[in-house]
Order: C-alpha cells, then sequence, then structure tokens
C-alpha cells in the first residue's frame, strides 16, 4: 500500500509539473476535448439527459428528416401529399422515446389550402428534427438542424408536406395531422408581408433553391406558380 501512495504522489508530482509547462489555452483545450468525450460517452450510454448531466448542457446536430432533392417547383408539387399556407402559432420540442433525439412540433392554422384533404381553419402540426428540452435536474440539450432556418410564431409559410406518422408512428404527439416538410428545408417557405423574394428555409445550393432565386418569385407569384402547375 505505502508503495503505490508514494507511486501515486510521483505520478501526481509528475503532472503537475508537465500542466505547469504547458501553455493555459493548450490546458483548456485538452479539458474541454476530455469533457467532450465524456458527454459523448454519456450520450452513447444514457441518451440526452446523460449527455447534459456531465456540464449542465449538451448542444450537438440533428438528423434530417427527409433527404433529397427536388429537380424544379413541378417536381416538389407532384410529390407533396399536402401543399398549404399556413400560420405558425405555437411550438414544442420533445424528447425521442429512445432519449437520443429531439423533435420539434409546430402548430400552424391553416389559411388556405392549395393541395390536399386538408381544410381551411384546420390545424396541422409540423414536425422538424431538433430543437431543445430540459430536464428535472435542470440541464437542458439542444439539436441543432444545420442549414435550417426554423419556423418563427406568427409568420405565415407555405408548407409542402408528408404524412409524419411513416416517420414517427411510435413518438410523442404525433397524430392524423402530424406531417413532416418534403425534403426538409425545401418543403418551408417563409411568406414575407414586405414583398420580399421567396426562398426555401434553407439548402440553398439545390437545384430547386437556385432556380427560385434566379425566378426571383415574390409571395403572390410564388403562390399562383403553383396553382398553375396544379391546374396542368
Amino acid at each position: 500500500m505505502r508503495n503505490r501512495l508514494i507511486a501515486a504522489a510521483l505520478a501526481a508530482i509528475a503532472l503537475a509539473t508537465w500542466l505547469g509547462s504547458v501553455p493555459v489555452a493548450e490546458q483548456e483545450n485538452t479539458a474541454g476535448t476530455s469533457v467532450r468525450q465524456r458527454q459523448v460517452k454519456e450520450l452513447r450510454e444514457g441518451g440526452l439527459a446523460a449527455a447534459a448531466a456531465v456540464t449542465g448542457s449538451y448542444i450537438g446536430g440533428a438528423l434530417p428528416a427527409d433527404l433529397g432533392s427536388p429537380a424544379s417547383l413541378r417536381a416538389l408539387v407532384s410529390s407533396s401529399e399536402q401543399i398549404v399556407v399556413a400560420t405558425v402559432t405555437s411550438n414544442r420540442a420533445y424528447l425521442t422515446r429512445d432519449g437520443h433525439s429531439i423533435l420539434t412540433h409546430y402548430a400552424a392554422g391553416v389559411g388556405e389550402v392549395l393541395k390536399g384533404t386538408l381544410s381551411v381553419s384546420s390545424e396541422v402540426s409540423l414536425v422538424v428534427p431538433g430543437g431543445r428540452v430540459g430536464f428535472s435536474d435542470g440541464s437542458w440539450a439542444q439539436l441543432d438542424l444545420g442549414g435550417f432556418i426554423r419556423p418563427s410564431d406568427g409568420e405565415s409559410y407555405v408548407l409542402f408536406l408528408r404524412d409524419a406518422r411513416t416517420l414517427y408512428r411510435r413518438e410523442t404527439a404525433i397524430g392524423m395531422h402530424s406531417y413532416v416538410p418534403m425534403f426538409g428545408p425545401l418543403g418551408v417557405y417563409h411568406l414575407k408581408d414586405d414583398g420580399g423574394l421567396v426562398i426555401p428555409a434553407g439548402n440553398l445550393k439545390s437545384a430547386l433553391a437556385r432556380s427560385l432565386v434566379r425566378a426571383r418569385l415574390t409571395t403572390s407569384s410564388f403562390i399562383s406558380e403553383i396553382k398553375a402547375l396544379l391546374n396542368q
């Protein structure tokens, strides 16, 4: 026992000497790397709650729900199950059942139905990966969906939708009026009151986004273009 204590003391002295010779910024970087590694380990074994408990918070990336990119607005219109003009009224983030991810539900009131079976004044839930949730110990976790401009409460959007139950049927608050945006951010378009041009909520390097930028469509012309495609 005595020999082990002496060895431990010598190791501690050696560590202190080494740290004294390492620049402060490098020490902090080493400590930060160690903390992040521990969070990754806890995330893998216990989910977001365990990862957040390490430091009180955890920030990571969310995986997109719907990959791919339509070549044109025509392709987006034809592939969508529902197309509506809707105003977001509220949002709430939920931890997934396995505890490893987050889904945010945006409640939106339908103002106009361009395609599909929904009715005006009905409410839909737009389900998007990522968001922020809190835990009982006061810690929190946030997952960001890279390149996606999230909807804002009180703002209106054209939403190209498909049923969320095919992807998330076992998750919390998924019902018959729950939808995911077609092709992720390419299914969400903010309608600006000032006559600004309509562009998707992300994936701006896609063929569809580039074509919309070139077309310089305003809110009214964008909706008119959608209606024209539906009537062909």
